[in-house]
């Protein structure tokens, strides 16, 4: 059984329901996760602006990787999650919200231009507006392509 699977049923068994409306699926495979952020070229010179984090696999592996991290999410219910497992880093700054609300430029500030954008969003969370304009506007990157969906079980 897959890992990611293993992780999902065990987050749903401790009362963690995945918010549809939101876009919300995690991935749990840290090799995914690592060829992923490799795949972006973001190195500790850099600045990333994390949409979406969710309980926080990426996140990790962007510290690891990045200068500095900040990474917005609108679900409460995970925050706790998010916290726990990105506990250990000190270049990584959570802010609470609907991106599509903040004040992108002064949330990025620390990040400096040229920062990546980092996102696995759907069309639900941000279908247009002013989002992927700020994107194209302020990043080296727009978003990441949008991963496929894993079939529900």
């Amino acid at each position: 059984m897959k890992k990611s699977f293993q992780q999902a049923r065990r987050r749903a068994a401790e009362g963690v329901v995945y918010k549809h409306d939101l876009g919300q699926h995690f991935l749990y495979d840290e090799a995914l996760l690592r060829s992923l952020v490799a795949a972006t070229g973001v190195s500790r010179e850099d600045g990333v602006l994390e949409i979406g984090p969710g309980a926080g696999t990426l996140t990790r592996c962007l510290c690891e990787a990045a200068g500095r991290v900040v990474a917005v999410e609108v679900d409460r219910d995970v925050l706790p999650f998010l916290r726990a497992a990105t506990d250990a880093f000190d270049n990584l700054t959570i802010v609470e919200g609907d991106v599509r609300r903040l004040d992108l430029d002064e949330i990025c500030r620390p990040l400096g231009e040229g920062l990546f954008v980092i996102a696995n969003i759907g069309t639900a969370a941000c279908p247009s507006g002013r989002f992927p304009s700020w994107c194209k506007r302020r990043s080296r990157t727009s978003c990441l392509p949008r991963l496929p969906r894993p079939p529900m079980a």
